[in-house]
């Protein structure tokens, strides 16, 4: 009997546990047959389906898809609901949420989680292309001179604008991923036509704007990328920064280890031009490599870069420093080892970098000079503790220190800068000096230039719909050892500057005046005063947005005891109506500016109006298709000079729309 008694009972819990999840699915007034919980869906617009088990007002559920409300994109029926994202949705894990309120007025709420690949043998693979149009064509432009009545006075010349105007773009991403392997492709192709010659690098016809290819292999610790095309190489401030050209890079990690290198031509090519900008180092291209290790959970960091190559593109351009000594140079060549570390023990609190780099270069390998040595020196230390921040940096760079791929690098300079802040909820105050020179080797040729600045910020957020600020500035510029036949330099300058703004709905205005005077203490005592008065505002409804400003600038020039006053007014009006379908935008702005002895008298009307209208695509092909009038005004009278007097006129119809191609 005992047995007979406990086969029913097992067979009971049993069967309650197999009913349970259906008495739980019943108790749901909305249920998802679709994606299935914890199922793998292939596509990359997977159908999502619910059914309603009781009867739901509409606006008493949401559906969310990834945190993104889909709710007013449901295709809703009396039986229940279906939806098909319109953009692909991205591989890996998702989650569909639903709440609503149930007939007893219950809140209710419940999570589907499911995964989504691509296709069965790839788990992501997508061709994403966003093709746009422009069109642009003159209805109507004037340009012609204002008539001085002066005979002897030459005509004014414009510059000639384009009367129509055709470009088209294709964006384009492609990926391929499974596993640790990701392959992804881009390119910008760009078709552009008008009737007038177009400047470098802007090519008429079907051109390449852009591309990049590159191959990723990620596995645990274990990290690869290669990519080719249009790169941007970056290491550190003293080797190669910024430089972007067509190329080739390879990154490599490994644990801690990790290793860098790279191949790009020197001079800027667009397009297809250039292929992979793997070429002779010795004529056109920039070759480099750096590899480091990283210690202690990442809390060090030690690397070492080299650098060498050949820029033709410099036989063509000056270069000037920030004290103003320039030189023109022919080809460069030149090559260059760093070395930086990096620590940060204390997570941000005290971060430190030092850089030392030793580089030999050549500005003009035609001349009879070879390459020479020098060095640079970099050491910074700084960090953030609650709401106080740091930074010190020291730095030093050789008269002759240069690299191939950083001709931005302002190089015969040494010099400190200190910075810090104290950042809190209601108020904000900052402190920042800085103090330079340049000639570091004293080349008796050239004087020496120290030039000071220090910097004191406030501002105070207390009162929330009033804010204030106010900032002192000291700038001094002194030389020495000047040679024969150059100018002393010693100069002062004070700014004072402040903000006070109002706050309230949506209506903000905020005037900005500032001082400031340039006490020349040469023997010229060529002193200048400068005062401003900025006053901005800014007023904004669901569809309508208006944004005067007005500035008024003065300029004492001691010497002649001359004023010389600047006046600017703007405006810009947006505005959206017939449900966002139109829109109507315009500007202007008018500026005069007079001087007391009559040097300057002359004023400025410029003024630009957009009217334009999307259209709806039945066919839901193309994206947001626009039509516009576009009208542009401009005038200046030259009290002083008749000559520079215009007044020109246009108006052009402009169509636009894009075409999304996903497969």
């Amino acid at each position: 009997m005992a047995k007979k008694f406990m086969h029913w009972f097992y067979i009971t819990i049993v069967i309650v546990c197999l009913l349970t999840p259906v008495l739980a699915l019943a108790e749901e007034c909305i249920v998802i047959t679709s994606p299935v919980e914890n199922t793998m869906v292939i596509g990359k617009r997977p159908v999502i389906k619910g059914i309603f088990r009781c009867p739901l007002a509409a606006g008493s559920y949401v559906v969310m898809l990834d945190g993104i409300d889909v709710t007013q994109l449901l295709d809703v029926t009396e039986e229940g609901f279906t939806y098909r994202p319109e953009t692909m949705v991205a591989a890996g894990s998702h989650t569909l949420s639903v709440s609503y309120t149930s007939p007893d007025n219950s809140p209710r709420q419940f999570a589907v989680n499911f995964n989504l690949r691509h296709s069965e043998t790839l788990g992501e693979v997508y061709s994403k292309n966003d093709v746009s149009l422009l069109y642009e064509g003159a209805l109507a432009d004037s340009s012609t001179q204002v008539s001085s009545g002066d005979p002897n006075v030459a005509p004014s010349t414009t510059a000639s604008l384009p009367r129509s105007k055709l470009e088209g773009n294709l964006a384009s991403e492609n990926r391929l991923k499974e596993g640790p392997w990701n392959v992804a492709f881009t390119t910008n192709v760009r078709y552009f036509d008008q009737d007038i010659p177009v400047s470098d690098p802007l090519k008429k016809g079907l051109t390449v704007a852009n591309w990049l290819f590159t191959t990723n292999y990620e596995q645990e610790r274990v990290k690869m990328k290669l990519s080719a095309g249009d790169v941007l190489i970056n290491e550190t401030p003293y080797t190669i920064a910024g430089f972007s050209r067509k190329g080739t890079t390879f990154n490599g990690e490994a644990g801690p280890v990790y290793v860098d290198v790279f191949g790009a031509s020197s001079s800027q090519t667009f397009g297809v031009d250039g292929g992979v900008g793997i070429g002779d180092v010795n004529e056109d291209h920039v070759f480099g490599a750096s590899g480091g290790v990283k210690l202690f959970e990442n809390k060090v960091d030690f690397r070492t870069i080299y650098v060498t190559g050949t820029d033709p593109s410099a036989a063509v351009t000056t270069q000037s420093n920030v004290y103003g000594n320039s030189t023109t140079t022919g080809i460069k060549q030149g090559d260059v080892v760093g070395f930086l570390l990096t620590t940060d023990f204390f997570q941000n609190r005290l971060k430190t970098e030092a850089e030392a780099d030793f580089a030999r270069f050549d500005p003009d390998i035609s001349d009879e000079f070879d390459k020479r040595s020098d060095s640079a020196y970099r050491a910074r230390i700084g960090g953030a503790l609650n709401w106080f921040s740091y930074d010190a940096l020291y730095e030093y760079i050789g008269k002759f220190y240069g690299v191939i791929g950083n001709p931005g690098l302002a190089k015969d300079r040494q010099g400190f800068s200190l910075q810090s802040g104290v950042n809190m909820s209601d108020q904000n105050f900052s402190v920042a000096a800085s103090r330079y020179s340049d000639n570091v080797d004293s080349d008796p040729l050239f004087p020496e230039i120290v030039s000071t600045q220090g910097n004191v910020s406030y501002q105070f957020n207390k009162i929330p719909f009033l804010p204030l600020g106010f900032t002192y500035q000291k700038f001094m510029q002194e030389s020495s050892n000047e040679p024969a036949g150059s100018s002393r330099i010693d100069t002062s300058t004070d700014t004072y500057s402040g903000t006070i703004g109002f706050t309230k709905g949506t209506f903000v205005v905020n005037f900005a005046p500032s001082y400031s005077i340039i006490n020349d203490k040469t023997p010229a005592d060529a002193d200048t005063t400068n005062i401003v008065y900025a006053l901005t505002a800014a007023y904004a409804l669901p569809n309508l947005s208006v944004a005067p400003a007005v500035t008024w600038n003065r300029t004492r020039n001691h010497v002649t005891n001359v004023w010389t006053d600047t006046r600017v007014y703007n405006l810009d009006l947006r505005s959206r109506f017939l449900h966002d379908r139109a829109a109507f935008d315009m500007g202007g702005t008018y500026t005069a500016s007079t001087a007391d002895d009559t040097s300057a008298d002359g004023e400025t009307w410029n003024a630009r109006a957009t009217l334009s209208y999307r259209f709806k695509d039945p066919l839901k092909i193309l994206v947001n298709p626009t039509a516009s009038l576009r009208f542009s005004y401009l005038r200046m009278d030259d009290k002083i000079n008749a000559g520079m007097n215009r007044d020109e006129f246009s108006l052009f119809i402009v169509l636009e729309a894009a075409i999304p191609i996903m497969f």
